[in-house]
């Protein structure tokens, strides 16, 4: 007996394993009530629309923003920046160590709001401002050497972010050239 349960259960863990994968795939309806053909609901599967008409629809973003390194150097008005994230999410660029240590992030958001982001920024004591870029609402932080703007559209947030101490003119002119010009590009890739 004992070695039967032990055969037992490699087959029930593979059995397990193929119910779960089963579960976890989708196949479009061929009939159009939902069950593909099987008896069984599909599992719904979200995907992220690429549109964008406006505020309120969503955005669409290529690499980076479609943002360039020279247009970052540029805005932020530092040399040396180097692009050293670049993933789905988002994007860094930053100066080496000794260099006045500057930080530009853009992050992107899906089913997050600016609102509640606003909410965790105060919540960590900064100081937040509502505002609009292009029509766009968001907020802005800013303390001594650090400057956030986000921009809302629907399901989707924008946020830059840029820490520094070398920042010739104010971080937050920096930043909202870059959010500027960011939402001039959204939708356009």
């Amino acid at each position: 007996m004992d070695t039967v349960s032990v055969r037992i259960a490699p087959v029930s863990a593979l059995v397990i394993a193929a119910v779960v994968l089963a579960g976890c795939s989708s196949r479009p309806s061929s009939s159009g009530d939902g069950d593909g053909g099987s008896g069984s609901p599909d599992v719904q599967v979200t995907t992220v629309p690429e549109v964008n008409n406006g505020p309120g629809k969503g955005f669409k973003l290529g690499d980076c923003g479609g943002m360039t390194d020279a247009e970052i150097t540029a805005a932020v008005g530092v040399p040396g920046l180097k692009r050293d994230v670049d993933s789905l999410l988002g994007c860094r660029w930053s100066t080496g160590p000794g260099t006045g240590d500057t930080s530009l992030s853009l992050y992107w958001y899906r089913g997050s709001s600016a609102q509640k982001e606003a909410s965790v920024a105060r919540n960590l004591g900064h100081t937040v401002e509502s505002v609009t870029t292009k029509s766009y609402p968001g907020y802005r932080v800013s303390n001594v050497g650090l400057c956030e703007l986000s921009a809302g559209s629907g399901p989707d947030f924008l946020h830059w972010s840029l820490q520094t101490g070398a920042v010739k003119n104010d971080p937050c002119k920096a930043v909202d050239t870059l959010m500027d010009s960011l939402l001039g590009k959204v939708g356009k890739q």
